[in-house]
C-alpha cells in the first residue's frame, strides 16, 4: 500500500508553539531509529525489512549550494582540547555553552537552504504554511548555544574604527599584515599550548581570539573564505566587558541578513549561492520544535546544541523529509 506519512511522522509544533524535545534517549541515532519512528507512528509493532522502505528524495532543487560557510569541522576538537584555564576564560565571557559542543562536522546545506527560504526575515519566524508557523528570538539563540543576549547592543557603536580593528589584529590576534584576518591565523591563539598558566595579556587575546573565531566559523561566518568580519569588533576590544554585550541579537541580525540573500538568490533563479549566517541554529531551533511523542528527550537540557550528535542530527532531517513525502510499503 501506498501512505501519506504527513499525518503519521513528527510534525512542527503549531501556531509557533514550541514543543520541546526532540531526540531519541539512545546514545546513537541512526536508521534503525529511524525505522523504529516510522513504524511507531504507523502503529506497526515488528519492524519490518529496511529494504521495504523506499526513500524518496527531497526535492530540494530551487536552489543549489556551492559553499556554506559556517565551517564547524574543527571546532569540537579545538573546544574539547582546552584545559581547564581555557574552560574558565571562555565561562568568564559568557560563551560557556559552547565548552558543550557535539561532534558535529559538517551541516546539511540542502535543509539548510530549504529551512531560509521559509524564514520571514521582518517577523523573525519559520513559516511553513499559514497554520504551521515557528517564532524565534535571540533567546532562542541563547537556549541553543549558551551565550549571552542581553545587554548592550554589539553594534551600537558602528563600524570600528581602522585604529580599533587594528589595535585587536596586532594586540590579541598577531596579525603583522595590516590587511590580514586570517581565521587559520586567529585558531592559532586559542590552540596555543601556554602551559597552564597564562598572562593577563595572553587570558585577554585567548577571549578575544576564541570570539573571533566562533563568530567566524559558527556564529556569524561571512561570505569570505579564511576571513573574519570586523563589523562586532568594538565588542571585544575590551575582553573583560565581552560578556556584556548581547550577543544573540547580533547572531539573529547576521542570520537574517543571510536569509534575504539567499531568498534574493532563489527568486533570481541562481542555481549556486554561498551561505552565511548561522544556518546550524535554524536545524537545531527546528528539529527541537518536533514532537517525536515517546521519543521525545528531556527538556531541561541546557544548552540545547548539547543534544545534537551528528548521527541524531542526520536521522531527524531524515524524520522530517518523510512527514513531506510518500513511503511505499510492500
Amino acid at each position: 500500500m501506498s501512505l501519506h506519512l504527513l499525518d503519521h511522522v513528527p510534525s512542527i509544533s503549531r501556531c509557533g508553539c514550541r514543543v520541546s524535545g526532540i531526540a531519541s534517549r539512545r546514545s546513537r541515532v541512526s536508521v534503525d531509529f529511524l525505522c523504529e519512528l516510522i513504524y511507531l507512528r504507523l502503529g506497526v509493532h515488528r519492524l519490518p525489512s529496511r529494504s521495504l522502505l523506499v526513500f524518496v528524495k527531497m526535492p530540494m532543487n530551487e536552489v543549489g549550494v556551492a559553499a556554506c560557510r559556517c565551517s564547524i569541522r574543527h571546532l569540537y576538537d579545538v573546544i574539547t582540547a582546552f584545559d581547564d584555564v581555557k574552560r574558565t576564560l571562555v565561562e568568564a565571557i559568557g560563551f560557556g555553552g559552547l565548552l558543550e559542543f557535539p561532534a558535529v562536522r559538517q551541516i546539511n546545506r540542502q535543509f539548510s537552504v530549504w529551512l531560509m527560504s521559509k524564514v520571514n526575515h521582518s517577523s523573525h519566524e519559520i513559516v511553513l504554511d499559514p497554520d504551521r508557523i515557528l517564532r524565534f528570538s535571540k533567546e532562542d539563540v541563547a537556549v541553543v548555544f549558551g551565550i549571552p543576549c542581553t545587554g548592550n547592543k554589539v553594534l551600537e557603536n558602528g563600524v570600528p574604527s581602522i585604529e580599533t580593528v587594528q589595535f585587536i589584529a596586532s594586540e590579541f590576534l598577531g596579525f603583522v599584515a595590516r590587511d590580514c584576518r586570517s581565521i587559520r591565523m586567529v585558531k592559532e591563539v586559542i590552540v596555543k599550548d601556554y602551559g597552564g598558566v597564562m598572562s593577563a595579556r595572553e587570558q585577554d587575546a585567548f577571549k578575544a581570539a576564541f570570539v573571533v573565531y566562533v563568530m567566524s566559523t559558527l556564529l556569524a561566518p561571512g561570505a569570505k573564505y579564511d576571513y573574519a568580519a570586523v563589523d562586532y569588533w568594538n565588542a571585544i576590544v575590551d575582553p573583560s566587558k565581552i560578556s556584556c554585550y548581547d550577543w544573540g541579537d547580533y547572531v539573529v541580525h547576521r542570520l537574517m541578513d543571510a536569509v534575504v540573500k539567499v531568498k534574493a538568490d532563489i527568486r533570481k533563479g541562481i542555481k549556486a549561492c554561498n551561505i552565511t549566517g548561522c544556518c546550524l541554529f535554524l536545524q537545531v531551533l527546528y528539529l527541537d520544535s518536533m514532537d517525536l511523542g515517546v521519543w521525545n528527550m528531556e527538556p531541561k537540557i541546557f544548552p540545547r546544541i548539547r543534544c545534537f550528535s551528528a548521527d541524531r542530527i542526520r536521522s531527524l532531517i531524515l524524520a522530517d523529509t518523510f512527514s513531506r513525502r510518500f513511503v511505499s510499503v510492500a
